[in-house]
């Protein structure tokens, strides 16, 4: 669920450069090779969603699906957000996703939103229910584990703050693309991380704004996850991934064409949901766009490109990586962050012939 932190050291008051990016696990991906797909079927999902549902109303229509993972059990479901649920492992006193919180969410988001700097590489989508944006939707996603204990990753209903009331730097939902008349690419960390799949997901194209109208959501009932992430999730050109979707409401978008043969150096544009403070947006479901150029990272060339300026904050996490043609040469997956925890450099999947066969047929 969070996006991968891939830490590097400033030298002065100079720009980094590739160079002093330390070492990280990093394997290519095979570029002619179809990566084995480890194939996971979600539970029964019939939470729905509308344009002017309240917090508390999706609280319920996610905490309803736990059943669907334990049937048996007859106790109080107790929600978390990922950051809350760190804390709570780490011993802390958490108040987790009740009503009480629900009700000031408003409020303490219009607080946030009063002191972030948006920076001056992100801008806000005009119209996200029109090509290529509407072909991108914003994930709440969700995993159910034993005792009545759920973890909702959603920027509807996150306060991104932390039990002292400092600013959290996990991510708050992430995104995903159209490839398909039923099925979308995203990062293999928003389906897959620390060991266990996602419980069920929703995914909302276009604008998904509370109380505006997007082209349409349904739910992830099918995931496909390459087997080299679930082996190594430390490598981070395994993390991308597939899944089957079901339109509840409205029509799958069109379907974004595949790159399969990208250039080196190239101008790029990057699309997704940021859920983190550092953005500059913590509205929920804000579409963004952050445009500049890509080269390919020296220690994985043909796996990984990396930018200074197109960015790929949190919530923005598989997101696709768009050419001046609009077509996919690329997904969101990390972010570099100085020693303060600034992001200051972003990495994207490249796209080649054996992730795009992938992402197509498994």
């Amino acid at each position: 669920m969070k996006k991968l932190w891939l830490s590097i050291a400033i030298l002065g008051a100079l720009v980094l450069s590739l160079t002093h990016i330390p070492t990280v696990n990093v394997e290519a991906s095979p570029v002619n090779v179809l990566n084995s797909a480890n194939v996971h079927n979600l539970p029964k999902n019939d939470a729905r969603m509308s344009n002017n549902m309240s917090p508390q109303q999706l609280l319920s229509e996610i905490t309803r699906q736990y059943k669907y993972s334990y049937p048996t059990f007859k106790g109080e479901v107790k929600a978390y957000t990922p950051s809350q649920y760190r804390e709570l492992k780490a011993g802390k006193s958490v108040q987790g996703i009740t009503p009480e919180y629900l009700d000031k969410l408003p409020t303490r988001l219009s607080a946030i939103n009063q002191v972030l700097k948006i920076t001056g590489t992100i801008f806000p989508v005009a119209n996200p229910n029109i090509a290529p944006f509407s072909s991108v939707g914003v994930i709440s996603a969700w995993t159910s584990l034993a005792n009545g204990v759920m973890i909702i990753n959603s920027p509807y209903l996150s306060d991104f703050l932390k039990s002292d009331g400092s600013h959290s730097m996990n991510t708050a939902g992430g995104t995903g693309f159209s490839i398909g008349v039923n099925r979308i690419g995203t990062a293999a960390h928003m389906l897959y991380e620390e060991g266990h799949y996602i419980s069920g997901a929703i995914i909302n194209f276009g604008d998904s704004r509370p109380n505006h109208q997007g082209v349409g959501y349904g739910t992830l009932t099918r995931l496909m996850v390459p087997q080299s992430w679930i082996n190594n999730s430390s490598a981070t050109s395994n993390d991308y991934a597939a899944a089957i979707v079901s339109m509840n409401s409205g029509s799958m978008p069109a379907a974004f064409n595949l790159n399969t043969n990208p250039p080196n150096d190239t101008s790029a544009v990057s699309i997704g949901f940021p859920g983190d403070p550092q953005a500059g947006f913590v509205t929920q479901g804000v579409m963004i766009e952050s445009r500049g150029t890509v080269t390919p990272w020296y220690k994985d060339p043909m796996g990984i490109y990396v930018s200074q300026d197109v960015s790929s904050y949190h919530g923005m996490s598989g997101g696709p990586l768009l050419d001046v043609n609009n077509t996919v040469i690329g997904i969101n997956i990390l972010a570099f962050h100085d020693d303060s925890g600034t992001e200051n450099q972003w990495g994207f999947r490249r796209m080649n012939a054996g992730v795009a066969g992938f992402m197509l047929n498994s």
